[in-house]
């Protein structure tokens, strides 16, 4: 309502524009100034929305308003459902049914099918044909790209045009998952140089760590320990490394790092020093490579969905007094 900041409804109703019949309905306040109203039911034919209420700024104790919306509505005599049967996966097709309904007359109905995402789609009805309060199904083949972010609608209009809907159906993407081996975690050397006053002393490891031919290593990170951590990706015989350099005081004599893979698979490697050591060595004792709760994840979602439209359950045309 133009204004509306200095009035308070209280009443709605949706009137039908051929009786003077009327459908009540309930007003809940969502928000200061927002209203939600509820009606349980409304008219078969044309009608227009009713607000009555209060003008809190009006000094004369009756400050009422009435307002009437300008437009003529009518509640939609098409529903379309739809339900997925499965989920999508990356680089597959994925076919889905809709159900298109009416209970006024029946006839040709145009179907119309687009899609935002550019995604390849088959077997799209131009039209379904329908009895009068009868219903009729079609179904829609999608192309699911490898890297899905999506979103679709099908549409469904009477013949005429006079009438229409569609239906929203929100769909999960889920990614097949080959690589379920964590990432491997090296210790290749150990220099240290500690003296009996911790404090004035330091120590240092370098670990190489690999996937080999999985998903790539996401991250690498200190679990436990108190140093700092550096990292560099080399290329050896066609594999990727990823170099880890660790230095902390002598005081923290032990460290776990944590390596991820892009999939979720974790390795770690542990190492922890003797009470005293004054020595560089290439070490690879005292290592292990642990696989966390979560190490091998099959099939995880992608951070995105499939948004399919197929309209809602009521549609409203509108139409020019």
């Amino acid at each position: 309502m133009v204004g509306g900041d200095s009035v308070r409804p209280t009443e709605v109703a949706l009137v039908e524009t051929s009786s003077p019949n009327s459908y009540n309905g309930t007003l809940k306040e969502v928000a200061l100034g927002l209203f939600m109203a509820t009606i349980n039911s409304v008219p078969a034919g044309e009608f227009v929305v009713r607000v009555a209420g209060k003008n809190i700024f009006s000094k004369p104790s009756n400050g009422l308003f009435q307002r009437r919306s300008s437009t003529k509505l009518q509640a939609s005599n098409v529903t379309i459902t739809t339900q997925a049967d499965g989920t999508l996966v990356p680089g597959t097709n994925f076919t889905l049914t809709f159900t298109v309904a009416t209970t006024g007359s029946g006839g040709v109905f145009n179907i119309t099918v687009s899609n935002d995402r550019s995604f390849v789609m088959t077997n799209v009805p131009s039209s379904l044909t329908l009895a009068r309060g009868g219903s009729a199904k079609g179904t829609v083949t999608l192309a699911v790209p490898i890297n899905t972010t999506s979103g679709s609608d099908v549409e469904a209009e009477s013949p005429g045009g006079a009438d229409s809907n569609y239906a929203v159906l929100r769909l999960s993407v889920v990614a097949l998952v080959t690589d379920i081996t964590p990432p491997g975690c090296k210790v290749v050397r150990v220099n240290a140089n500690c003296s009996a006053n911790c404090m004035l002393s330091s120590w240092d490891l370098s670990a190489n760590m690999t996937d080999g031919n999985g998903s790539g290593i996401q991250s690498v990170a200190i679990r436990q320990g108190n140093g700092s951590l550096s990292t560099s990706t080399v290329l050896d015989r066609g594999v990727n490394v990823t170099q880890a350099f660790y230095r902390a005081s002598c005081c923290f004599p032990k460290v776990e790092l944590v390596v991820v893979d892009a999939v979720g698979n974790v390795g770690t490697c542990f190492r922890s020093l003797n009470a005293t050591v004054s020595q560089s060595t290439n070490a690879t004792s005292n290592i292990t490579i642990i696989n966390s709760n979560n190490s091998a994840e099959c099939c995880p979602f992608l951070p995105v969905f499939f948004w399919l439209i197929v309209g809602t359950s009521l549609f409203y045309q509108y139409m020019q007094l």
